[in-house]
């Protein structure tokens, strides 16, 4: 999938293959996360994209779409040239309406990313009312769906194409979930800023605050305090929110094991977990050890920053989810930093989409290694997999899984190369010029000891 970005803060213009992994590298203040929470936005804008399928019907509750041309209209409607998000100043909070106001977008799919999200829809349910529902399947080059519980006439064939979209348009752009950079301090308070009297103040103030009033009434809205956060930000916090209400966790098991390999390899056992309160509700705590257990609070800063992350795994994680993680390495040692690599490796293979900004030689490092794995041989990756610090072969990506990029003067430049895997020089750069200066240091202390 092909993102090209025009007048995004200061890019002028730039592009982005986004894959199953994508990761960029940058310096500070290189507009990293405005391309992050950017595709964060058009995710939630595409996703209630409205599809005419025209369906021919075969029986009374059967209608039939030959899968080339569920393609050509899903090409047609979301290659995108120079599409404008409205709301993005909304999105991002931008009270100036200067930030965004030029901001475009391109957007192309792949034929094979269409083919892959039309396969995955096969035997999905699409409830329609009590005891109706549609299901798909697919025989040869023909996509069927079927009726049941209801008699679909002509005049109703907008629920087809209602169902169809909202289903392929959901596997295509999945509602996306952001850890933001300050998720360690939000962890901790989300509970201050999830109230109703908060939610019902800040969206009226931002109503107000996204208008164009005068520059008096600017100003005295702004010495009333902050409206709200980015979007990303604040569904992070409606996360946390949901989370804590949430009678059972809605995950697989798969998910739910990766969260015990990650308290076992990374936290030292320290488990996070939610505890029912006398009053109702819950608290993320920390079991330090049998019969120890402590406030988040009082946790490591390695563990607070991990704790969203576990309860994604253990609460909501499922397949074709996107996840958007700001420097996913804040506050861990760098062999920690490896290893939540390894993590990322596994969920992606576990049908998870993740993008990630990050500043860690670290995680560039070892996603070269991750890449280098024999995917095409079974036993000979397992014997690779043994020299990864979680031991398991499904860290390993291909190539074609994954995207990485430098933000460098503005621009995204590609890092991968097909015969040396991933090629970054960003860090190893100030490396070797950090070295060069102990060297000029060093020099001229000889120099002046010379000349006395």
């Amino acid at each position: 999938m092909n993102i090209k970005f025009y007048n995004l803060g200061k890019i002028k213009e730039t592009e982005l293959d986004l894959r199953p992994m994508t990761v960029i590298i940058g310096p500070n203040n290189s507009n990293k996360t405005y391309i992050a929470y950017s595709i964060y936005a058009l995710w939630e804008n595409l996703g209630d994209l409205h599809i005419r399928f025209n369906g021919k019907q075969i029986e009374r509750n059967l209608w039939s779409l030959p899968i080339d041309n569920c393609i050509s209209l899903l090409q047609t409607n979301y290659s995108l040239k120079n599409a404008a998000l409205g709301n993005l100043e909304n999105f991002f909070q931008d009270s100036s309406h200067q930030l965004f106001a030029k901001t475009r977008f391109g957007l192309t799919l792949s034929n094979e990313e269409i083919r892959q999200a039309i396969d995955r829809i096969v035997a999905t349910k699409v409830s329609l009312r009590k005891d109706q529902a549609l299901s798909f399947s697919i025989k040869e080059d023909t996509l069927s769906v079927q009726a049941e519980g209801y008699n679909l006439q002509s005049p109703r064939e907008h629920l087809i194409d209602s169902a169809l979209s909202a289903v392929i348009c959901q596997t295509i752009f999945p509602f996306p979930l952001a850890l933001p950079a300050e998720r360690n301090a939000f962890v901790l308070i989300y509970k201050l800023l999830s109230n109703r009297r908060y939610k019902l103040l800040k969206e009226t103030r931002r109503q107000i605050f996204n208008s164009r009033v005068s520059n008096k009434k600017m100003e005295l809205l702004k010495e009333q305090g902050d409206i709200g956060y980015p979007k990303p930000i604040e569904d992070f916090l409606d996360f946390l929110t949901d989370v804590e209400m949430a009678k059972e966790p809605d995950t697989d098991q798969e998910f739910q094991k990766l969260a015990n390999d990650i308290e076992r390899h990374i936290q030292n056992r320290n488990k996070v977990y939610l505890n029912p309160m006398n009053l109702g509700g819950k608290e993320i705590r920390v079991r330090v050890k049998k019969g120890l257990d402590i406030d988040l609070h009082n946790a490591s800063s390695s563990i607070r920053q991990l704790a969203p992350l576990l309860l994604y795994l253990r609460y909501r994680a499922k397949k074709n989810d996107f996840l958007i993680i700001d420097e996913p390495e804040m506050n861990l040692h760098p062999e920690s930093q490896a290893k939540l690599l390894e993590v990322f490796g596994i969920m992606v293979n576990l049908g998870v989409r993740i993008l990630i900004t990050t500043h860690s030689p670290y995680l560039m490092s070892h996603l070269n290694n991750l890449v280098s794995g024999t995917l095409i041989t079974p036993k000979i990756l397992k014997d690779q997999a043994a020299s990864l610090y979680l031991k398991d072969s499904r860290a390993f990506l291909s190539m074609n899984q994954v995207s990485a990029y430098e933000m460098r003067r503005n621009k995204l430049r590609s890092l991968k190369d097909e015969d040396y895997g991933i090629c970054w020089d960003t860090l190893s750069d100030v490396s070797s010029d950090i070295q060069q200066k102990y060297f000029e240091i060093y020099e001229k202390e000889e120099k002046i000891r010379e000349e006395e």
